[in-house]
């Protein structure tokens, strides 16, 4: 006898694959709930969990998609029958994404200017169907990104701060226009005229020897000046267009980006779009959501027309006799200009903070819209991320397939901290071209809702015209996860377990026992905590996986176990409070136990002044360097020695004798040289997830978790990323209620094995996790208890019978593959000496008869060994279900296994790539595959294994 986990993991395992995807109910768009519109942070409003809408999962939850208007080129019919099949499938709706072609742009043709009037009838086309449909309809901001487009003026392009520069010694009478840093024709106004001491390696003691000769210049250029004695550099600052357009527009559609630190810029371009689509959707009822792509402006010092009045406003002094720094030139005092480029680059990043994405947000809800931004450190950042996001409605990172570009957590701190109730993701995005399926997906995207991932984006969805041929046009970015797919009809189950997953992971709130303040400077990042679990390395102690750059503090120190999120100054400021009963750290919603400084020697003075009176009030913070400075020039160097007077109040005195320290103050504690995990010991705080035996919750294929609580449920997920079974016993800190499995890929709801409780509230559960496998381990506090009882089931496989003999394999028509052929064993495709079977991509039908001497007289398991990828299977002309991923296998109901022969048809679909690289040796007039994307697979390309590889057993259950 197996396990009662084990019997129970059967039952979910064996409805899990089983479960043909019934379509999609009927409901509602993004809900207009409220959280996300206005300045203050909202307090999540969905507190209850409800076994109906895990099964059948609401619009909200269910995946949608980028939705690639190629060139701008598209075509109704094809657009409603992409809408219709969607619905059916189980997506919510489409992001349309109007943007130009990178491969094979010469393949695609040219639709018309995005937002003009052609362009106008086809979005209002879309709008007809999404309506008709109850499908949800977005829009990203631009053709193509960031923000811009044609309507926009060179006064409201995006700028830089340039200067030229002009030697001259003196003592002379100096009478002569100044050349200007840029072309006469490009939008400029200038900044000021400086004289600096000349320096061969721009490399000067001191900026308080330079000259202001600003008022000198006329409105000409011409710059009279009497110079006195020495060699001087005169430089002329102005302001100018960067003259970057959009980054890949359709071609009818180019245009200047818009400069991102101008108010009026961001009011501009926002409205022309709102108004655009108001004349063909005046109330907004239809596309309620426009989307900022990561910011990828060219690196440059950014600059707009009130630059420096704002500096002077925020900073407290004057930056003109700093620009040099900016051009440049060093100071012999680094510590001064390092402080001076900080103050420059935070200035920067709140102003786009604010009149960028914060503006956006506003204007987009005045006319009942939403925001959905990507702003956090993908492309070339400038901003605090967690701020930045916070600011949208829709905090969106990213995942990427094959690739390192994780920033899925960031979003999830932004979220978790200003109230917002969704963490989309760009999601798949990579340039591995038609080379997985859906097993594959779902190990990513369970890495990503441990990060906390709940509203699924897929990157991308290419909108395809009949001309197009197969597998047609793309992005060059994929994935390429559109109706050209091969196994697009059989994703159904896909989309139900992404839904299902992502509606529990959109309910309550997150449970996190630490926050990790990771500074005020600007651009700032939140490391990833896992990338792709097949990249290798996977650690970096001290550098970002996602971009390398260095971190302030790494929440590696707290080890597995414990929820955590970074948080950005402006949430320390302005509304962390500590909650007087517990000591813990409360933003909205968020409590946290503890919180972990940065590791470095400076900090904002705001924050530490804050930190002061929460520690008084009786929070609980952890640093392993004491502040002794601020990284500005803002009060330098008085507000250096308030730093340290501050700190002195609470820091505490390492004992040389002793390896760590505490000190009260107040009513809280601070302690250095211990790692937050150490201090959570201390305190006394169980890890909230622990994997007691069967796995390990380190290294790339580990067990991971992410906990949520409701109102009625603390719900875990746990999820098994090694391609092998891992049986695994599990604890669970909070383990107040009924414990329950909650099967994702089914819906099915079993009661879990518990196999110890503990007086603390925590719980042992064992859980059987296949390869890629997951589960919902939910502690009930309301409803009725299952009624599933797993202990009427187990896998009975002494008694196994093989399914063995006479294999008839048909493939699809059309391929280029023969139309039948006759095996004895199963065979991957690609090991085939026939081209037209290893080169195959498409569906292929296994049939076989198979004897049953004697009826079985209960139900069975038909394990179908290794797919790829996917198999919908039938027994004697009875669908029995659609596989997906591990273990590929359906249940039999023991009615159709009766004695006698037996019919088994399985339909094995693979992915495009074989065909793709057999299609290299062919003509090209004879070739099946026509597609855009040009150079990616050649006659070396290696093939994707492919077919039903087995072996296949039918197993009774008893």
């Amino acid at each position: 006898m197996k396990s009662i986990t084990t019997v129970l993991t059967r039952i979910a395992l064996i409805l899990m694959l089983s479960c043909v995807f019934a379509g999609c109910l009927t409901g509602d768009r993004v809900s207009d709930d409220g959280r996300g519109v206005g300045d203050g942070p909202q307090v999540s409003s969905f507190d209850t969990i409800s076994p109906a809408a895990f099964v059948n999962p609401p619009m909200e939850a269910r995946p949608g998609a980028l939705w690639c208007w190629l060139n701008g080129y598209v075509n109704h019919e094809q657009m409603t029958r992409e809408m219709e099949e969607a619905k059916a499938l189980g997506m919510r709706g489409f992001e349309i994404w109007d943007i130009g072609v990178l491969r094979g742009k010469e393949l695609v043709p040219e639709g018309p200017a995005f937002l003009g009037e052609e362009s106008l009838k086809t979005i209002k086309h879309a709008m007809t169907e999404a309506k008709r449909l109850g499908l949800e309809l977005n829009m990203i901001a631009a053709s193509s990104w960031n923000a811009g487009g044609a309507w926009i003026q060179k006064s409201d392009g995006s700028k830089r701060i340039a200067s030229s520069s002009v030697d001259v010694t003196g003592p002379k009478k100096f009478d002569q226009v100044l050349p200007l840093p840029c072309e006469s024709e490009t939008y400029h106004y200038d900044v000021s005229v400086l004289a600096v001491p000349q320096s061969a390696d721009k490399k000067i003691s001191s900026l308080d020897s330079g000259i202001d000769l600003t008022g000198k210049m006329d409105e000409t250029g011409r710059l009279q000046w009497d110079v006195p004695a020495g060699d001087w550099a005169i430089m002329r600052f102005v302001c100018r267009g960067t003259n970057q357009n959009l980054v890949v527009p359709s071609p009818n559609s180019n245009g200047l980006l818009i400069d991102h630190l101008s108010a009026g810029a961001t009011e501009r371009h926002m409205l022309h779009i709102i108004n655009k689509l108001g004349e063909i959707d005046p109330e907004h009822k239809i596309l309620k959501i426009l989307s900022h792509d990561s910011f990828e402006v060219h690196p440059a010092n950014d600059w707009t027309e009130d630059f420096v009045d704002e500096f002077k406003s925020r900073r407290k002094y004057d930056p003109g006799k700093y620009l040099p720094l900016l051009e440049g030139w060093q100071l012999t005092d680094k510590d001064v200009q390092t402080r001076f480029i900080a103050d420059y680059h935070k200035t920067v990043g709140e102003l786009m903070t604010e009149r960028h994405f914060r503006l956006s947000r506003q204007i987009l809800n005045r006319h009942g819209m939403k925001l959905c931004a990507e702003a956090g450190h993908g492309g070339y950042p400038r901003v605090d991320p967690i701020w930045a996001l916070g600011e949208s409605d829709i905090p969106r990172g990213e995942f990427w397939n094959g690739q390192r570009f994780w920033v899925t957590k960031e979003a999830a701190s932004a979220a978790n901290l200003y109230g917002r109730r969704y963490v989309d993701s760009e999601s798949f995005t990579g340039w591995r071209n038609w080379q997985d399926g859906p097993s594959h997906f779902k190990q990513l995207f369970d890495v990503a809702i441990c990060d906390g991932l709940n509203r699924l984006t897929f990157h991308t969805f290419a909108h395809n015209p009949p001309e197009a041929g197969l597998p047609g046009y793309v992005y060059h970015a994929g994935e390429h996860f559109n109706a050209n797919n091969t196994w697009w009809k059989q994703s159904g189950p896909m989309l139900k377990y992404m839904a299902r997953c992502s509606y529990l992971m959109q309910q309550g709130d997150f449970v996190a026992d630490v926050c990790f303040y990771y500074g005020d400077k600007a651009p700032n990042l939140v490391p990833p905590r896992r990338i792709d679990p097949n990249l290798k390395p996977q650690y970096a102690l001290d550098k970002c996986l996602h971009c390398g750059e260095p971190v302030a503090v790494n929440f590696r120190t707290l080890g597995s176990g414990y929820g955590y999120d970074y948080i950005d100054a402006n949430s320390i400021i302005k509304r962390m409070k500590v909650d007087p009963k517990t000591g813990h750290l409360v933003v909205g919603a968020m409590r946290y136990k503890l919180m972990v400084l940065t590791d470095h020697d400076h900090i904002c003075m705001d924050v530490l002044e804050k930190i002061r009176d929460l520690v008084k009030q009786g929070a609980t913070i952890v640093g392993s360097v004491r502040p002794i400075r601020t990284n500005s020039l803002t009060g330098f160097p008085g507000a250096d020695r308030q730093v340290e007077e501050i700190t002195g109040q609470f820091w505490p005195v390492l004992d040389p004798e002793k390896a760590v320290a505490v000190r009260a103050f107040g009513k809280g504690r601070v302690y250095t040289h211990m790692t937050a995990r150490q201090v959570l010991a201390q305190l006394g705080v169980k890890q909230d997830f622990t994997v007691l035996k069967g796995g390990s919750q380190d290294g790339p294929l580990r067990i991971d978790y992410i906990h949520r609580r409701s109102d009625n449920a603390d719900v875990y997920f746990v999820c098994n990323s090694a391609k092998e079974t891992k049986t695994v016993t599990c604890r669970f800190r909070d383990a107040n209620g009924r414990a329950e499995v909650w099967y994702p890929v089914t819906g099915e709801i079993c009661l879990a094995n518990v196999t110890g409780r503990h007086g603390a509230g925590s719980c042992d559960i064992e859980l059987e996790l296949p390869a890629f496998g997951s589960a919902f381990v939910v502690f009930n506090r309301g409803g009725d208890a299952p009624k599933k009882s797993a202990e009427l089931f187990a896998n009975d496989s002494g008694k196994a019978i093989p399914v063995n003999g006479k294999w008839t394999v048909k493939f699809q028509p059309g391929r280029n593959a023969p139309a039948a052929v006759h095996w004895d064993n199963l065979i991957d495709w690609t090991a085939s000496n026939v081209d037209g079977v290893k080169y195959f991509s498409g569906t292929a039908t296994y049939s076989i008869q198979f004897a049953i001497d004697q009826a079985v007289g209960k139900d069975c398991w038909l394990d179908l060994g290794d797919v790829r990828e996917v198999a919908e299977v039938t027994i004697d002309g009875q669908s029995l279900g659609t596989t997906w991923t591990y273990p590929f296998g359906v249940k039999v109901p023991a009615a159709m296994v009766g004695k006698g022969s037996h019919l088994l048809e399985v339909k094995v679909t693979n992915v495009w790539d074989n065909r793709l690289v057999g299609d290299q040796f062919l003509d090209e007039k004879d070739r099946i595959t026509h597609t855009n994307m040009q150079g990616r697979h050649d006659k070396k390309t290696p093939l994707v294994s492919s077919g039903l590889l087995g072996p296949v057993t039918l197993e009774p259950l008893k």
